[in-house]
């Protein structure tokens, strides 16, 4: 057998097939962020797929693109060292970065992997809401 196999519902998964179709840093997160590293855990193919979909693509994906985009449309392609506050949207994500961050700080001192990165994925979807209520 070639590396560690985890059984669920029967049937065997080898990790070495997951990477070698997925790529190493999407297996990685998902077992980062859906098995506890203090309890076993559940693996499946539908599970694993849907947070790949999910966070990976959209959540994550959705956010590195849109930043670009507008970051090339509206600095040409500079990033802007603006700090000012305009409106609320400003006031909220500005809160949010600072939240999402303690907590992921928090989590990572006290190896919950886990719970560190649903706050970097909260994270992720209070800057995507961000950018569509500042839009222009």
């Amino acid at each position: 057998s070639s590396g560690i196999n985890a059984e669920y519902g029967g049937n065997v998964v080898n990790p070495i097939e997951l990477i070698n179709k997925y790529g190493a840093e999407h297996v990685r997160y998902y077992l980062a962020k859906e098995i506890s590293t203090t309890n076993d855990g559940d693996f499946s193919q539908e599970r694993f797929l849907q947070t790949y979909n999910t966070d990976l693509a959209n959540k994550y994906g959705n956010l590195v693109s849109r930043t670009h985009s507008m970051i090339d449309k509206y600095f040409g392609g500079i990033i802007p060292n603006n700090q000012e506050t305009k409106n609320m949207f400003d006031i909220k994500i500005k809160q949010d970065i600072s939240h999402f961050y303690q907590q992921y700080t928090l989590s990572m001192d006290k190896y919950q992997v886990s719970i560190a990165l649903k706050s970097a994925i909260a994270l992720a979807d209070a800057a995507n809401q961000y950018i569509s209520d500042t839009e222009p």
